[in-house]
């Protein structure tokens, strides 16, 4: 019986030792999965004030919207932290062809919650790229191989129609509320699989800001 202990607590102490299994993304636990297509998938990511979330790896190019900025932290694996600020509403992300894999971590150093909504491209390199149109109330803010993100600001009592060609996920940063196809909503996202049409009417006094990511 010595003997066998003697052979089981080296094996036990080399398992302690081992590096955790490095996670995806979405099994991240501050990263929620609450969308997924053949196409894309939606995460809503929340940091609660000082906290840190695990090293995990994104194998697709991203792209996410600040509903609430700040001071942060991120690590990527085996280099230092690098410590900086973003603002809110501001946009960012991975768009790589072909991908490489970004494993990294970060830390809020708020006192406030920090929040994300960020869209994963599923699709092949070779999909279909939204055709940007000129419009008055649209403001094309990123443009890569990967994501069209386009800034709508409809004014106080004003009525527009979008069509679009691609999939799309609209972020509604405030969640003011605003008609949508002639439904009231104040959702902070929604998801559209298939190109189309939409209706966005804004009844409120003040002018409406929305996000679309194609």
């Amino acid at each position: 019986m010595i003997h066998r202990y003697l052979v089981i607590i080296p094996f036990l102490f080399g398992f302690v030792q081992c590096s955790p299994k490095l996670i995806p993304v979405h099994k991240e636990p501050r990263h929620r999965s609450v969308l997924k297509s053949t196409s894309a998938r939606i995460l809503d990511i929340r940091f609660p004030p000082g906290d840190t979330c695990r090293m995990h790896e994104h194998k697709y190019n991203y792209c996410y919207i600040m509903l609430k900025g700040g001071k942060l932290a991120t690590q990527n694996q085996g280099k230092a932290f690098n410590t900086f600020t973003l603002p809110d509403a501001y946009t960012g992300g991975e768009f790589d062809i072909p991908v490489i894999p970004k494993i990294h971590r970060i830390v809020n150093l708020e006192k406030d919650t920090m929040r994300f909504v960020a869209v994963e491209n599923l699709r092949p390199a070779t999909h279909a790229i939204y055709k940007y149109q000129e419009h008055p109330f649209q403001t094309l803010i990123e443009n890569n191989k990967t994501f069209r993100v386009v800034k709508l600001k409809i004014p106080a009592k004003e009525f527009h129609s979008l069509n679009f060609n691609t999939p799309m996920m609209m972020v509604n940063r405030l969640g003011r509320p605003f008609i949508l196809n002639d439904f009231e909503i104040n959702e902070i996202w929604g998801w559209w699989e298939d190109g189309g049409e939409v209706s966005i009417e804004n009844s409120s006094e003040e002018v409406l800001e929305l996000f679309c990511i194609h």
